[in-house]
């Protein structure tokens, strides 16, 4: 009897169709991948880049970072460079030290960097800029490192911004006052707590002889929102203890502070000095829960960090410092109406 062949045949065909219908897929994955990164355009025209630099960033305040990475992007462009984003947030399984690391084992161009104070970064900083891979800083700064500039905010000039912004909210409000500083980055010789001291003192000073004001600052866990949530919360635990004025130095705090005042009813007792944006701080400010939120200028820092990378790799020089434009936002500003 002669043997039918058929279904072997049939096999045949399925796995040539199979193979056919999964390069096709994985064509059609890689080039979305490029895409999204910025590679190619509409599939037809490609971009080839001369430099690759890395941006490595918290992850926990993305949209801020996304906007100084847009910026960031378009201004390396100019410059035929391509920036890849690196993130790293509570859900990560690297650390920033592990960014760092894959970026100077991949001998990238040039890093945008975060700088955090976790241990060892500032090691890392020197030993990329050993291997010639330029390094720029971005919020807090890291000048025995060796990196090329650093990108951010004056923290003296912004210190007395906040005691400006307190001496006119509270000139003609002759009660005790508690105003409470929730600080992230916990290392004393970075910008926040330089912040602090210098809004501090402007304070004092101005209403030394008008009426009694206590500001103090509370350290707030930083690598992680459950731990910052719990010890913001103990600050609101007592409603007669609580803080007349509570200013926040990122989004997340801002958020969580926000959550804690809505929770234990306490709103319209506590007045809160945000940071950033956020959906629920853009709403909550609108609906008069917070008072102002700082802005600082995302255009200029994505846009200076990229032009430090350019200019080093051109001629070997950049600027030490480029700062960053600040300023409060609050109900009425023509800002908001074009978000």
């Amino acid at each position: 009897m002669k043997k039918k062949n058929i279904p072997y045949f049939s096999l045949i065909i399925f796995g040539i169709l199979f193979t056919l219908t999964l390069g096709v897929l994985f064509n059609f994955i890689y080039k979305g991948i490029l895409r999204n990164a910025g590679i190619i355009d509409d599939g037809t025209d490609t971009a080839v880049f001369d430099k690759h630099y890395v941006m490595i960033v918290d992850g926990s305040y993305s949209e801020y970072w996304m906007d100084v990475y847009t910026s960031a992007s378009e201004e390396a462009a100019e410059d035929n460079a391509y920036i890849e984003l690196k993130r790293c947030d509570v859900d990560s399984e690297y650390t920033m030290i592990d960014l760092m690391n894959q970026s100077i084992y991949s001998d990238v161009d040039g890093i945008i960097l975060q700088y955090t104070g976790e241990d060892g970064l500032s090691d890392k900083i020197t030993e990329a800029t050993e291997k010639n891979i330029p390094v720029v800083t971005l919020l807090n700064d890291a000048p025995e490192s060796g990196r090329i500039s650093y990108v951010g905010i004056n923290a003296y000039s912004l210190g007395q911004t906040y005691a400006d912004m307190f001496t006119e909210l509270m000139y003609d409000d002759q009660a005790a006052d508690n105003i409470v500083f929730f600080l992230t980055d916990t290392d004393s010789g970075r910008n926040q707590e330089q912040i602090f001291t210098q809004a501090r003192a402007g304070i004092l000073s101005s209403f030394a002889s008008k009426k009694t004001i206590n500001v103090s600052s509370v350290e707030v866990p930083a690598n992680g929102l459950f731990g910052a949530s719990e010890e913001i919360r103990k600050n609101f635990s007592y409603s007669e203890e609580c803080p007349d004025f509570v200013v926040c130095f990122d989004a997340a705090t801002t958020d969580i502070v926000y959550q804690a005042l809505t929770d234990y009813n306490l709103l319209s007792q506590v007045k809160i000095i945000g940071y950033y944006k956020s959906e629920t701080i853009l709403k909550a400010i609108e609906d008069e829960k917070i008072i102002s939120t700082l802005m600082l200028d995302t255009d200029e820092m994505g846009r200076y960090a990229a032009e430090a990378l350019n200019d080093y790799k051109e001629s070997g020089y950049s600027n030490d410092y480029y700062s960053v434009s600040a300023r409060f936002v609050k109900k009425g500003d023509p800002w908001l109406a074009q978000e």
